[in-house]
């Protein structure tokens, strides 16, 4: 032939240049070359014999079915692998944070979540871990959430992945398994469904000392930024106090929700008397065709996250630890409350929020605090307590105090986060002793302040 064809296999790293290797190939035979053919056979794993084209996922896709998706562990089992072994270590690097490492690896790693899912790729480098692409998102919907109070009304035809809970407060390992369920059920194409129950049991038989971390709708919120498809809040009354666990998994699992998948944590139990355990719900679920998912419950610094756990470090006024097994740092919302305004006639004018009924309260005394509002933050000194020196008898209350702000907040709603414990409350013989005694607290909190912006230039 006049003009010959040439048919090469190349088999290149990252970076090459095939059409400048066709002109090479060309100098290289005392003549020029043109390419008019290029095609990818293989990248990595995975192979032209193996690929499907755009018209099979669409249609599969409009069937829901997504068996022809590759998992992502297939893809970096070149890898050496990490194992995350606790909350402490899963939120770090979910925040993108560097870890250090216990075990001699250089270069480019897997990093597993403590039930052995793979949530990023990390380099490793002088001891340390440093994620470079994190695989675990919120998901995003399409829809809102939705919240429902009685199962008559839900539906879900095709299906549902289900994660039960009392879910006290959401913390760090109710995230970690409803995260789990969620994702689960986006890859299955089903909708995620939280279920948890209201009054929480401990409350409805008479638990007087019980109280809650979060309110019904600051658990919502929550929910809803892990990205559920819906809320189920079941009321707990008699009637599911007296429910067999078998009759509880058939006629409001199955039932109702048509559930495909089930998520619990494995110290869950259920039905009447508590008798129903994550055991005997995977019996049930081998009985009606439902996969049950245990997930273990997440430590944070050898121990296991618990409400429990966090109500006491917040009663010892730890708010740092609290913030850290909450995953998110603790916040007191609410609308300012008019009061006796006796801050602003000795200089230091402050906003006054109540505690919701039932929720519990941190330990009295003064704190560093940030306060959001209008989209904006604010550093200021937070006061949890009865106001001893200036109203004796009176209930709980929260007023924080603006260390470079004064505007009018009454009626206005506002996040207040409480940083870190400075002193417990206390009773001054005079007003003049209270002053001197906040204006001490506010030299800390300012300093404090400080120091942080410093390190964080720094």
């Amino acid at each position: 032939e006049s003009f010959p064809r040439i048919r090469i296999s190349v088999k290149c790293s990252k970076g090459t240049y095939i059409r400048s290797l066709g002109r090479d190939i060309g100098e290289a035979m005392g003549t020029t070359a043109v390419i008019d053919r290029l095609e990818r056979t293989a990248s990595g794993m995975f192979s032209l014999e193996n690929a499907v084209t755009l018209e099979e996922i669409k249609e599969r896709c409009e069937n829901k079915d997504y068996s022809f998706l590759i998992p992502m562990e297939a893809a970096v089992k070149h890898l050496p692998r990490l194992n995350l072994e606790d909350g402490a270590q899963w939120k770090a690097v979910l925040d993108g944070n560097a870890l250090p490492l216990d075990r001699d690896v250089e270069g480019d790693v897997s990093v597993f979540d403590p039930c052995g899912n793979l949530m990023a790729v990390g380099k490793a480098e002088d001891g340390w871990l440093k994620p470079h692409k994190i695989l675990w998102e919120h998901r995003k919907r399409k829809a809102p959430m939705k919240v429902m109070r009685d199962l008559s009304e839900t539906e879900f035809p095709e299906g549902s992945a289900v994660v039960i809970g009392n879910f006290d407060g959401v913390h760090l390992g109710h995230r970690f398994l409803i995260e789990h369920c969620v994702k689960d059920a986006e890859k299955r194409g089903l909708p995620s469904v939280v279920m948890t129950f209201d009054p929480h049991p401990k409350e409805f038989f008479g638990d007087g000392d019980h109280s809650y971390l979060q309110s019904v709708s600051q658990k919502e919120t929550v929910m809803d930024e892990l990205g559920a498809d819906a809320l189920v809040i079941l009321p707990f009354d008699q009637k599911t106090a007296d429910m067999e666990p078998s009759r509880f998994f058939e006629e409001l699992l199955v039932g109702q929700l048509h559930v495909k998948t089930v998520y619990v944590g494995d110290d869950f139990s259920y039905g009447r008397g508590g008798k129903g355990t994550a055991d005997s719900l995977k019996a049930c679920g081998e009985l009606y065709g439902v996969e049950v998912c245990v997930i273990p419950r997440l430590t944070f610094g050898g121990d296991i996250i618990s409400s429990s756990r966090i109500k006491k470090a917040l009663c010892d006024g730890n708010v740092t630890e609290a913030s850290r097994l909450l995953g998110q740092p603790y916040t007191v919302r609410g609308v300012v409350q008019h009061g006796r305004e006796i801050g602003r006639t000795i200089g230091f004018p402050t906003a006054n929020l109540c505690f919701e009924e039932g929720i519990l309260i941190p330990r009295c005394g003064v704190y560093i605090a940030i306060v959001r509002f209008g989209g904006k933050k604010y550093e200021g000194v937070a006061c949890i307590g009865h106001r001893p020196t200036v109203e004796e008898g009176q209930g709980v209350n929260l007023e924080v105090h603006l260390l470079n702000a004064d505007m009018d907040l009454y009626g206005k709603e506002i996040a207040v986060t409480l940083v870190s414990f400075i002193r417990g409350e206390e009773k001054f013989g005079s007003l003049e002793e209270l002053k001197k005694a906040i204006a001490r607290d506010r030299e800390k909190t300012k300093k404090f302040f400080q120091k942080r912006r410093s390190a964080t230039c720094n």
